[in-house]
Parts: structure tokens; sequence; C-alpha cells
């Protein structure tokens, strides 16, 4: 090694061959916890302290292929060619096999649990528990390591191990993987045909294959084959006193312990197709029926199925024998009566393959799901809301609470309330822990009778797999430790292309729909991993991903996003934090607020407008209606003056020539005349009458209408500039004011009123105030009794859509407003508004 270099606060510092270093060639270089780094240079150990400035050599000699080696008590080891031993106390450590140098250090690592782990040249790889090293050189028991093929570590080029637990081998012919708590698949080649069945006291596991009967072994060792080598086995049973009944294609044979097979004859061609064994220890079989084995032959129960019917699954559960028939039904027999407990359409589960003891009932396990039966009858887990049990041919459960099943997605794991909680409440969450999807493990294809799952006495999980036998150690928990770290990958929207990024992705105008794909960094079994997503902007709960590893989103505005995913590992560990990616799509302009406002304001307008007009065509019809009133007076001026008053004229010029024949001073005469003088008085009245029908026009003065009607010590004024006013309007208007005087003058003892008139852009309002007694309340509301000064004055106003307002207490004086509509008051008629009327 010509030169180390060491950076710390971002600056280098160089320590050269020659000057800093010893000119000896360099091996491995350590940095260890308390900030010390020590480098291995043949045949010297140097240490460079922490914030030290050079290296010192320690006592300590090494040979050639040496690595350094910090162990979890932070004590320092050297292992070259020859032994692994403290560097700080040489003495302390134990031989390892020969190591060939090649220009490379001696493989080596030490785990989280504080192994260490060694390769050599020839052999697997050793590990050592660094407490148990103590004696001065002398070798010590070890444990090899073979990897997943069989072969062992030898000549391994490197061992590390990641932050799941995985340990990795690099080696010349790549790269390999040991995984604790996953399955261990042993005897790929041997052909199970039967399911596992237990049989003695010990609790000793029996399988049936296509060359004999198999024991299985403990510790995880290959089973071992007992009997009938050769021989392919369809049946298998096992009784408590360790009694096999076994059939295959031409023979059943009932096996005794220490005794060699006996045949049992068969009655008929069709070889048994399930059996069980009674509390009593007698084998039960179903072939066209149900039969008991008594001694050397198979003898018909009295209340069978009957011959027409094949049995396909049988099962002692308790007292009764559970038997499912592919017609299809579900029965059980107890004291020589059949009941059926579930047939035709209700059994939704499809073919059932597997009957299996649960809590007070049992569970049938069918291609399409789980259905549970107790004393309250059937509850049913469907495949289609949970995938995982769909052709489940094995099911067990465990003392630690959990339930390990086999089907047609793999092996899996979940919590026994879990399950017993999803029968009780259909659509409840079921959390599972996937294993061995990375090996292709799932249940064989096809089996008419299975019961593929079992616990061993040691606690270990045996399967019967579509690639062999494989057991697992349910305490060695794959993956127990930590979660996945998750990734999102890229973004795809609008055509484009878009890498994982913790800035804010802008997307462009019109974006509607993403597609997001993402990743679990998890290495051990990676494809149980299961995800989560979540769009916030959008999603108020998290989406279900399953192995997925991708989202779709559709119809998105615009607006921003976070985009959010979780994963979990086969033991169901979640990742400590999600993975987010913001992005942001930009509106269009009519998906902006700045749109949304101006449509706001433009219908505000419009509507404003819609009420103007409408406002306006109201007051021109009122306008018409009283000019229509303001010609019928005229037409009634007109009709008077022509008709009754010249009929009246000439009754006079008649009258008058009768009094001339009478003698003057006569008393007639003095009546005549006297009744012609009020005639007189009578025409000329009606002239004036017809006079004021006559002299309203189309608008008037109402300033000079109203001065009039006062005295000397009332006063008038106008504020606002004058405008005429609607000629019909002033005489309501004059009616109302004449009232209010003389209601002031009469009642109120006033010595002063002022009468005011406003003209403003809304309207007219004439204002009469007094200084008289006032009035009270009930008055201003409902009049004086007997009088219909007030009651005449609000109709008046209501006939110009006008408002008024009476207010005043007793002493205070009185205030009569008439507030009059400027679409009534004022006369500006336009062709256009009477159409919009």
């Amino acid at each position: 090694m010509a030169w180390l270099g060491q950076l710390r606060q971002r600056r280098w510092r160089w320590f050269h061959s020659g000057t800093t270093l010893p000119s000896q060639p360099g091996q491995s270089v350590l940095p260890v916890r308390n900030g010390d780094t020590y480098l291995a240079m043949h045949p010297s150990i140097l240490r460079l302290r922490r914030g030290g400035v050079r290296f010192e050599v320690l006592p300590t000699r090494v040979g050639l292929g040496a690595n350094l080696l910090e162990d979890a008590a932070g004590r320092i080891w050297i292992a070259d060619e020859t032994s692994i031993r403290s560097v700080l106390t040489p003495s302390t450590g134990t031989k390892l096999p020969p190591f060939r140098f090649d220009n490379q250090p001696r493989p080596s690592t030490v785990l989280q649990s504080g192994e260490v782990w060694i390769g050599g040249d020839d052999g697997p790889a050793l590990r050592y528990n660094p407490g148990a090293i103590t004696s001065p050189l002398a070798p010590m028991p070890t444990q090899s390591l073979a990897t997943p093929s069989g072969s062992g570590l030898a000549r391994t080029l490197s061992i590390f191990q990641d932050r799941e637990g995985n340990i990795w081998t690099g080696r010349v012919t790549g790269l390999e993987r040991l995984t604790r708590g996953g399955p261990a698949i042993l005897s790929p080649d041997l052909d199970l045909t039967t399911g596992f069945v237990r049989a003695g006291r010990a609790g000793d596991i029996y399988v049936g294959a296509r060359d004999g009967i198999y024991r299985l072994n403990r510790l995880g060792a290959a089973p071992s084959r007992i009997l009938l080598a050769g021989r392919q086995i369809y049946m298998l049973c096992g009784a408590e006193d360790g009694r096999l009944l076994v059939a295959d294609v031409d023979h059943t044979y009932l096996i005794s312990p220490k005794a060699p097979p006996r045949l049992i004859r068969q009655n008929n061609e069709f070889t048994p197709q399930s059996c069980a064994v009674d509390r009593q220890g007698r084998f039960w079989v179903q072939k066209h029926g149900l039969f008991s084995v008594q001694e050397d032959r198979f003898v018909k129960a009295p209340d069978s199925l009957g011959p027409q019917q094949r049995g396909r699954v049988l099962r002692m559960l308790g007292a009764a024998l559970v038997n499912y028939s592919p017609r299809p039904y579900i029965v059980t027999m107890r004291d020589g009566r059949t009941t059926q407990l579930w047939g035709g359409k209700d059994v939704v589960i499809g073919t059932v393959q597997a009957i299996v003891p649960f809590d007070t009932g049992f569970i049938a396990a069918g291609e399409y799901g789980l259905a549970y039966h107790d004393s309250s009858g059937f509850s049913v887990l469907d495949a289609r809301r949970y995938p995982f049990l769909g052709a489940v041919t094995g099911l067990t459960t465990t003392q630690d609470g959990r339930t390990w099943l086999i089907g047609r997605e793999g092996i899996f794991s979940l919590a026994t309330s879990d399950l017993r909680s999803a029968f009780k409440h259909s659509g409840a969450p079921l959390p599972v822990s996937r294993f061995g999807h990375e090996q292709g493990l799932q249940s064989r294809l096809s089996s008419d009778e299975a019961n593929d799952a079992m616990q061993d006495v040691d606690g270990n999980i045996w399967l019967n797999t579509n690639q062999g036998l494989a057991w697992i150690d349910p305490t060695a928990q794959l993956g127990a430790k930590v979660g996945p770290n998750v990734v999102i990958q890229s973004l795809d929207a609008a055509g484009r292309h878009y890498l994982g990024s913790s800035a804010v992705i802008s997307l462009p105008v019109g974006t509607t729909d993403l597609r997001f794909d993402f990743t679990a960094l998890g290495l051990t079994d990676a494809g149980s991993n299961r995800f989560r997503y979540r769009l916030d902007g959008r999603d108020q709960e998290w989406t279900d991903a399953g192995s997925r590893r991708e989202a779709f989103f559709t119809n998105l505005g615009p607006g921003r996003y976070v985009f959010r995913v979780k994963a979990a590992n086969s033991a169901g560990i979640w990742s400590p934090t999600d993975a987010t990616l913001s992005f942001a799509i930009k509106p269009a302009f009519h998906q902006t607020k700045w749109f949304i406002a101006l449509i706001a304001g433009i219908a505000c307008v419009a509507l404003w407008l819609l009420y103007r007009l409408r406002l306006a065509a109201v007051g021109e019809r009122l306008r018409q209606r009283i000019e229509g009133q303001v010609e019928e007076r005229e037409r009634i001026a007109r009709e008077l003056h022509d008709t009754y008053l010249q009929s009246v004229q000439s009754l006079i010029l008649r009258f008058q020539a009768i009094a001339e024949g009478i003698p003057s001073g006569s008393r007639g005469r003095l009546q005549i005349e006297e009744a012609l003088d009020r005639s007189d008085e009578i025409l000329v009245e009606g002239r004036k009458q017809v006079l004021n029908l006559r002299n309203i026009g189309a608008v008037a003065d109402l300033e000079a209408r109203l001065l009039p009607l006062l005295e000397s010590r009332e006063t008038l004024h106008t504020v606002g500039r004058q405008r005429l006013v609607c000629a019909p309007i002033v005489e309501q208007t004059a009616a109302i004011v004449r009232e209010a005087l003389l209601n002031a003058r009469r009642h109120a003892a006033a010595t002063g009123i002022d009468v005011s008139i406003t003209c403003r852009r809304r309207g007219l309002t004439v204002v009469v105030r007094d200084n008289g007694v006032g009035i009270d309340t009930a008055t201003a509301a409902e009049g004086r009794e007997g009088h219909f000064g007030l009651c005449g004055m609000r109709e008046r106003a209501e006939k110009m859509h006008a408002r008024l307002v009476i207010e005043g207490t007793p002493g205070t004086g009185t205030i009569i407003r008439l507030e009059i509509p400027a679409r009534t008051a004022f006369r500006a008629p336009s062709r256009w508004l009477r159409l919009i009327g």
C-alpha cells in the first residue's frame, strides 16, 4: 500500500508509505466505534488514535490474508491464514482451517447476533461465538454452514450481512444468500401422494409417496422411508397406538408397530378414497359408501350413504364422523344416524379438499374459500375477498396463536384470533405473512383429499408443496426485525416519464391520468412484500395494492398532490417511513379561481341588471296603469260636460223661463228663484270638478301641488334636485299629505308642521313632521276606531307600491314618511323596458 487517505470535516489527510506509514504490504483497514482506526500491514498491526496524527505499531504480529474485525463488545480481532485472535491480547484465540492468501484478506464478518463468520479454502464457512474464544490458540468446535444449493462456502471471496439479517456470500461461481426463517425444501425429488397423518403416542408424522411410506425426522432432516417400498400410496391413516391403514392401487394394508403389514381383502374394485379413526381406535373408510375395518375385511356400516355415492373427505371430529361428498354435501354420522349439515347450492366454497378441527367445530377448505361450522351453523370466508384462502390443501394451528396454511397462492401465516374474528365479522381484515414466494412454493396441483400442513412435536411446520416436502421453523421469523424501505421509481403523465425526486414535479396543463411505479428495498423474500398507497389531495383512506408495484389515477384536476407508499415484509412489519412524491398539475385558465371569480362577477352583474330591468318594468306598468286611470278621468269629464252639465243648464234655463211668467214678488216666484240660485251654484261646482278631472297631465310639480295645502304656520322645502313627478303620483301623494296635515291640525294640536320633499336616485321621499302631542303605537298601527284617515293613507301608498311609515310617541310629535320608488315616482319611459316588462 503506497498511501492511505482519511476524510474528516470535509478535508483529506494522507498517510504515505515510507514516511508516515511503514513500507509494508497493506491488507485491511478497520475504523472502530470509539473513533480509533486499525491497519493490518504484514507483518504488523498499526493503530491511529482518535484525533491522532501518527499510527503506532502494536506488538501483535499477523500473517498473510489478515482481516480485522470488531465484535459486539468492542473487542478487535484479527483473522489471518492460521487463526483468529485478539489484537490487544494475542494469546486469546483459536486456530482456523488453512486459507490460501492469493493477495486478498481472509473473508470474515461479524453478524448482528455477535457471531463471527469466517470462510476457508476447502470447507464450508465456519461461525464462532467470540465470547467463547478464550483458550490459547486451541481448536474449538464450530458449526459449518451450507448454501441453499447444498454446496459449502468453499473459496468464498466475501461475506456480508444486510440490515434484514440475510447473509450474502460472494463466490467465484456467483452470489448466494442465506436467510433464516424461510421454507427449507427437503428431498425435492420425493413425489408425495397423500397428506400428513400422525400416529403413535410420540406424535410421529407419516406421509405417503409414489415409492412407499415415509416418516418425518426431527430438526429438519430428510424423511426416512419405512414401509412398502416401490408401492404408490393413495390413502393413509394413523391411530394413536401407532397403527397405520394404507391403500395402494390394488390392496389395503393394516400396519401395526413391530409387526409386518397385514393385507385386508377389498370387497369391490374401487380403491378407498379417505379414512378416519374413531375414539375406539376403529378405522373407517369411504369407498362407495361407509365401511369399517374389522380384522381383515371391510364391513359396511348399517347407515351408510349407499353404494352410488362415493365420499371424498372423511374425518373423525370428536364423537362424530364428518364426511364430504361431491354431490355436494357435508354430513355427520353419529350413533348410526346421518345428519346433513350443508348441501346443494349452499356449499359455496366449491370442491372441499380438507376438513380440520378448529375451536369448537371444524373448517372445511374448498376451492373458493374456507367455511367454519359450529353449533350456530356455517360462516364463510370467500377467496374473492381473501385470495390467499383459495384452494387451501392444508391448515394447522399452533400453541403460539398462529395459523399456518398452504394453498394455490402460497404459504401463509396469520393470527388465529384474526381468523376467528373474520369468521364472526364478515369482511374483517386478515393480515398475513407470506413464505416461499421467491421459491414459487404453493400447494400441490391436484389431490382428492389433502392434509398438507402439520406441526411436529418440536414446533416445526411441515408442508406438502408443489416442489416436494418442505418445513419451516416458526421461531426464526423471516424479516421480523425491520420493515423494508420504499422507493418511488417514476411517474408517467401526459406521455412523459419523470424519475422519483424530492422536489415538486410540475405537470403540464390538462394532465388528468397518472401512473406511479414503486418498489420496496426488501431483500428477504421480496416477492412477498405488500404495498399500500394514498394520494393526498384526493384520497382519505389507504388503498391496498397487494404485491402490485404500480398505481393508476384518472380524472385528476389541477392542484398540488402528494403520493405516498408504504410496504410490509413477509412478517407483516411495515416500513418505518412512507415514500413520498409531490407534484402539481397546472390549471388551465378556466380552472383558476380568477375564472370562477370572473364568472361569478358576470353572473352577479347580470342578475343585478335583470333585477333593475324588472324593477323598471314593474314601475313602467304601474305608471301605465295610472296613466290609464288619468285617461279614464278625462273621458268621464268629457261625458259630464257634454251630457250631464248641458242637461242641467238646459233645465235651469227652462225653469228660468217659467219663473218669468210668474208675477214678481209672489211667494212661488221667490221659491223658484232660490232654487235657480242653488242650481247655478251646483252647476259651477260641477264645472270645477270636470276641470279638475281634465287638468291632470303626464307629469306635475309636486311642490307646487302641495303649497296650496299649507297654512301660514306650516313650511315646505325640497332636498336635492327637483324633478317632475308622474301626475297621478302627485295626486295620490297630495291626498296623503292633506290627510296628514288635517290629522296634525285636528288631533295633534300641533303648533308647527314641516313638509319636506327629497328627490334621490332611488326614489322620492315625502316627510310630514309636527310638534304635536304625538301618537301611540297601537293607533299608528291600526288607526283610531271609527276613523279611516290612516287606513286610506296606507291604501293609497299600496296602490303606488310605496312604503308608508308612521313614527311617534306621546308628547314627542309625529313623523309620517312616504317612500316612493323611483320607478313609480319619476317618468322615465323606455320602449325596450316596456318590452321586458
